[in-house]
């Protein structure tokens, strides 16, 4: 291995806006939760009660998605 290599930083790190590949699907998610009030802040005071809020954001998230409003 040679002392002293150069290292041609413009090369490693280019400069410019690259986006992150589907970085968007994470972010829209992430958006949907917090459109629940209680998901806005971290009011509960357990991991575990989080956790479960966020499972059913996510569940009533998919099945509004999944399932056709009910017929008046």
């Amino acid at each position: 291995m040679p002392e002293r290599e150069e290292v041609d930083w413009d090369a490693l790190f280019p400069t410019g806006f690259r986006p992150q590949p589907r970085r968007w699907v994470i972010e829209r998610s992430f958006s949907w939760i917090v459109r629940w009030r209680r998901l806005c802040r971290d009011h509960e005071g357990l991991p575990q009660s989080s956790e479960a809020f966020i499972k059913l954001s996510a569940s009533y998230r998919m099945l509004t998605t999944l399932v056709p409003a009910f017929p008046l």
